[in-house]
């Protein structure tokens, strides 16, 4: 018997997009999905969803049987929080109708309250009138991230949801990701393909390609396994040496790891300590 909140997965399917997967992920983790494009991780995603039918296995959240044999719940019957790539923001409605969109279930009275509440929680105070095509990305995200939060969802999908964010805003919203895993205590699933964001931001990880998993498990067990260094041969030194000389910049010589890889962690690195304090 799983823990309460826990979410269970296992699907298949032959037909259309090939994609074979197992994994669970505990309340109160991220799991980070990453492969490239194309290997069938928003597909994965679309399937927890409910919003497309794997041809068998089972998907379980807690106690709550959401697919298998004869069974598929709706996503609503769900009940989880979904932010796709590109927002899914309704473009006529203000930052704050649009996350009360999603409050259908709750009584008119509650939904304005509890909108306004979500927009206060991402640091969005002050904006709720704003049409999306008013906001920043970085602050659409954030619109996207509340009303998927504001729903009190048993699990969290996020959809590469930091790729078409500038630098800057990517890191703000790590820590702001961060600190939310924390509160929250559900399930979460990030679909990305950058191994860097991947490493700072989840518990555990995914390896997908091609519809198939070539690893899962802890980061230190992901990223030691030959299926890492065969699916994304340059990322291999790079965390092989992280902990030992590139966490701490030397210049001197890094037993084959490359001033260009060492230069591409400067980002992760200096974020790290925050996003550490901020999951707790």
């Amino acid at each position: 018997m799983n823990a309460r909140g826990d979410l269970q997965v296992r699907i298949a399917q032959l037909r259309g997009i090939p994609l074979q997967a197992e994994f669970s992920c505990r309340a109160g983790e991220l799991l980070a999905v990453v492969g490239p494009s194309g290997g069938g991780k928003t597909t994965l995603l679309r399937m927890i969803a409910g919003l497309n039918q794997p041809q068998s296995g089972e998907i379980r959240c807690g106690e709550q049987l959401w697919f298998a044999d004869g069974i598929n719940l709706s996503p609503q019957q769900r009940h989880l929080g979904y932010v796709p790539q590109h927002y899914g923001l309704f473009p006529n409605l203000s930052a704050q109708a649009n996350v009360m969109a999603g409050l259908d279930h709750l009584p008119k009275a509650q939904r304005r309250q509890r909108a306004q509440q979500w927009l206060e929680r991402v640091n969005l105070q002050g904006l709720p009138e704003r049409l999306p095509h008013q906001l920043s990305g970085g602050q659409k995200q954030r619109v996207a991230l509340a009303r998927a939060l504001a729903r009190e969802p048993s699990v969290l999908l996020l959809d590469e949801p930091f790729s078409a964010l500038d630098r800057e805003t990517r890191e703000r919203l790590y820590i702001e990701l961060a600190r939310l895993k924390r509160q929250l205590q559900i399930p979460v699933i990030m679909v990305t393909h950058d191994i860097n964001e991947a490493l700072l931001l989840a518990d555990k990880l995914v390896l997908i390609s091609q519809g198939q998993m070539l690893q899962q498990g802890s980061r230190g067990r992901c990223c030691s396994s030959r299926a890492m260094k065969q699916w994304h041969g340059k990322w291999a030194c790079v965390i092989s040496l992280m902990p030992r000389c590139c966490s701490t910049m030397r210049s001197s010589n890094c037993n084959g790891c490359s001033l260009a890889n060492r230069k591409s962690l400067v980002m992760p690195i200096r974020v790290l300590a925050m996003v550490t304090r901020c999951a707790g």
